[in-house]
């Protein structure tokens, strides 16, 4: 297992870190499907961010039904909820359909609350009514601790990176970040040659309003003018904070002439 663990806690990207934690804990329990749920403070909601060997419909079915599953005790402080035969134990009475469906017997379900904090939990699946030893059990546990700090770790990186590349005060991307991506922009356009267009805009006399009404109002005019921006591109669009009162939109596809007309309707709104 100390191979497992040590590439868990190196890895610090979640696209590649929720497949390694579901993966090294089906070999190490040896069960045949597994998924990990995380868990949204805000919502209070319990949800599939990643599971394999699992239908569609019913990872769909668990995270609107989550509630009913003996493993939400873990976010009331349960470490560990194991079910040998999930079509005989009575908490599963609710999800009989579910269980009948997909085809499994028994599972575990392991907290992930590194330092109390509830961040998910990982479920290992067996086809088969299984007993999990006492070592086993000690195995996962670990496993499942190490897990969690791993996913602590992540998430804390992936805060510090967007705190590095948003502006604070609009949460637009910043100028580091539009350098970012207006050279993968340059670069998509001379492989594929597809025009794109830079808008460059500032707002005329905004040092009057901070110097006449005060720094305040500036930044109330700064967040709506953010809205703005937003709601009178395309999704596709990139808008950016460049820095005092001066944005900037990456807008692919578009012609110069394409994009007077959006600069047009960017000075009206």
């Amino acid at each position: 297992m100390g191979g497992q663990v040590t590439g868990l806690i190196s890895d610090l990207k979640h696209t590649t870190l929720l497949p390694s934690i579901v993966e090294s804990a089906l070999r190490l329990l040896k069960g045949q499907r597994a998924a990990l749920y995380l868990y949204d403070a805000q919502t209070e909601q319990l949800s599939c961010a990643y599971s394999t060997g699992l239908s569609p419909e019913y990872v769909a079915a668990i995270n609107a039904r989550y509630r009913e599953v003996p493993g939400s005790a873990i976010l009331r402080g349960e470490p560990v909820v194991f079910v040998s035969d999930a079509r005989e134990d009575p908490r599963t009475k609710a999800l009989r359909d579910l269980v009948a469906r997909e085809g499994f017997r028994g599972y575990a379900v392991f907290s992930l609350s590194p330092a109390g904090d509830p961040l998910g939990a990982l479920v290992i699946y067996w086809d088969q009514v299984h007993n999990i030893s006492a070592s086993e059990m000690a195995a996962a546990r670990l496993f499942a601790e190490r897990a969690g700090s791993a996913l602590q770790n992540a998430r804390l990186y992936s805060q510090m990176t967007e705190r590095a590349i948003t502006d604070s005060l609009t949460s637009l991307p910043n100028r580091r970040f539009l350098d970012q991506r207006l050279q993968e922009e340059i670069r998509r356009s001379v492989r594929y040659g597809h025009s794109f267009s830079l808008v460059m805009l500032d707002l005329d006399g905004f040092k009057a309003i901070n110097d006449t009404f005060g720094h305040p109002a500036g930044d109330v005019m700064l967040q709506q003018m953010t809205d703005v921006l937003r709601k009178s591109v395309r999704e596709s669009d990139f808008v950016a904070r460049y820095g005092g009162d001066e944005f900037s939109l990456i807008l692919p596809e578009t012609t110069v002439t394409s994009a007077r007309l959006v600069a047009q309707k960017l000075l009206h709104s």
